[in-house]
C-alpha cells in the first residue's frame, strides 16, 4: 500500500527534481531539465532539493516504503524504480544496457532471430505495394527518398488531421467527446524525436512535431504519430478529470 503522506512526498519530490534539473541546465548548460512531462495537477512547491545525490537518495527512499497491493502501487513502484537508474545514469554511473532498459521500461531486450526479421520484410513489402513500392524493381533507398516530403507539405497535411484525427481517436478509445484544450506547434530541435506531447501546469496541452534538419518525414507519418500523440491528450484529460 501507499499511505497519503508518501503520496504527498513522491508529488513533491518529482517537483522538486525538475526544479532542480532547470537550475543545473543553467548552470551546466545541459539539455535534461523536463521531469514531468504531463503536470497534470494544480500548480504547488516542490521540496527543496540541492543535488541530484539528494534526489537519487529520497527516490530509493519512497521506493522502500511503497509495498504494493494493486496494478496502480505497482506502477508507481516500478516508476520510482525507473527514475533511479535514469539519475544514476545521469551522475554518470556506468549501467550495462540491457539492465537499464529493463529497469527504465520493464522490456527485456532481446535479439530477433532473422527468420522473424525476414518474415516482417515480406508483410512489410505487401503492405508498401499499396502505395507504389515494388522491391524487385526499385531499390529500398530510392523509394525511401521518393515518399519524404517537406515541412511545409507536412504542414498542409496535419491542418487536414487536425479536422478528423481527435474525433477519431476519441471513438477508437471510446471515451466520448472530451473537451480538450491543446496548442500545436512546429519547432526545430537538435533531438531524436519527430514529435512530443507535454503539459505544463495552468497551460493547455501541447504537442510539438520537429523539423530539426536531422529528422525526415515521409507521407503518412503525420497521420500515424497524430494519432499517437492525441491518445496521449486523451489519456491526460481523462487523468486530469479524474483528479
Amino acid at each position: 500500500m501507499i499511505d497519503p503522506q508518501t503520496t504527498t512526498e513522491t508529488i513533491s519530490v518529482y517537483i522538486g527534481w525538475e526544479e532542480l534539473e532547470k537550475q543545473l541546465s543553467k548552470q551546466w548548460g545541459t539539455e535534461i531539465e523536463k521531469i514531468i512531462d504531463f503536470y497534470l495537477i494544480d500548480s504547488r512547491k516542490g521540496e527543496e532539493l540541492t543535488s541530484r545525490p539528494q534526489v537519487l537518495e529520497r527516490l530509493e527512499d519512497l521506493y522502500n516504503r511503497v509495498e504494493p497491493t494493486n496494478n496502480e502501487e505497482e506502477f508507481i513502484r516500478a516508476k520510482l524504480n525507473a527514475s533511479m537508474f535514469f539519475i544514476r545514469a545521469l551522475m554518470g554511473e556506468k549501467i550495462p544496457f540491457s539492465e537499464y532498459v529493463k529497469n527504465i521500461t520493464g522490456l527485456t531486450p532481446q535479439l530477433i532471430p532473422e527468420d522473424v526479421i525476414q518474415k516482417q520484410k515480406e508483410i512489410m513489402y505487401d503492405r508498401m505495394s499499396d502505395v507504389g513500392y515494388r522491391p524487385e524493381s526499385e531499390p529500398f533507398e530510392k523509394f525511401y527518398k521518393r515518399i519524404i516530403i517537406s515541412k511545409e507539405k507536412a504542414l498542409r497535411q496535419l491542418e487536414t488531421i487536425k479536422k478528423s484525427v481527435p474525433t477519431f481517436v476519441q471513438k477508437i478509445l471510446g471515451f466520448g467527446d472530451l473537451a480538450i484544450d491543446y496548442v500545436i506547434k512546429d519547432v526545430e530541435e537538435k533531438d531524436f524525436w519527430g514529435a512530443w506531447t507535454s503539459k505544463e501546469p495552468g497551460e493547455p496541452f501541447l504537442l510539438r512535431f520537429n523539423f530539426h534538419p536531422m529528422i525526415q518525414w515521409r507521407n503518412g507519418d503525420m497521420r500515424r504519430i497524430s494519432i499517437h500523440e492525441f491518445s496521449h491528450f486523451i489519456h491526460g484529460q481523462n487523468l486530469m478529470n479524474g483528479i
